[in-house]
């Protein structure tokens, strides 16, 4: 077998695919943008007709601007979970997609065409948007972990031969060339020749130079 270094190249490589490997086993939570659409439609579908109407018979002569929104956010207060901070409550949002966009009146945005709609900590769609937020945080930190891993147990061998006799499914995650570099068997003879063949071409001015040198008594060499 030809000895294949386990060069830094080939662990990122490694690391890299076994990510991949990773996350074909490890989907991350879908956001269900249908409890989006019910939110809106409940919180607002009525109010924006309303607001059309309205403007219709007091300002008939005025276009509504209208801005088109992919998603809403939600703001809501969540209470502290620190002892010494039990009554505070802060300010916190959540960006939730809408499964296709809906055109609302400017005038319900704001300068950044963002479309805010209060709730309380409870409702549903911010519940379901928290869970998700918090199970593909979660997968992503144990990503972190499994990829450092991967690196670290790659680090522990100085050659990809070592590497392979011990964890053989390994190969899965490595280059096809270095994988039959390792395979490739060696003629040691032919090797030998081919390496005296390039000393004769390439070493044979230093080998001159060093039988000079011990001629004319240098003992330095």
């Amino acid at each position: 077998m030809a000895t294949v270094r386990m060069a830094d190249k080939r662990v990122d490589e490694i690391v890299r695919n076994a990510r991949k490997k990773y996350e074909e086993v490890n989907k991350p939570m879908e956001f269900d943008t249908t409890m989006t659409d019910n939110l809106f439609t409940e919180a607002y579908a009525s109010k924006l007709q309303s607001y059309y109407l309205w403007m219709e018979e007091h300002f008939p002569e005025i276009p509504v601007t209208k801005t088109s929104i992919d998603a809403v956010k939600l703001t809501y207060l969540e209470p502290s979970d620190r002892e010494d901070e039990e009554d505070s409550l802060y300010d916190r949002s959540k960006d939730c997609d809408l499964s296709t966009a809906q055109w609302v009146p400017s005038t319900f945005t704001d300068r950044h065409g963002t479309f805010t709609i209060q709730v309380e900590l409870d409702n549903p769609c911010l519940q379901h948007a928290i869970q998700v937020d918090n199970f593909n945080n979660e997968l992503r930190d144990k990503r972190w972990e499994y990829e450092r891993e991967v690196r670290d147990l790659c680090y522990q061998f100085q050659t990809l031969n070592q590497a392979l006799k011990h964890m053989p499914a390994l190969e899965k995650l490595c280059d096809p060339n270095d994988i039959a570099r390792v395979h490739e068997k060696v003629d040691r003879k032919k090797a030998d020749e081919i390496m005296q063949d390039v000393v004769d071409d390439k070493g044979q001015q230093l080998k001159e130079v060093l039988l000079e040198s011990s001629l004319l008594g240098d003992d330095n060499v």
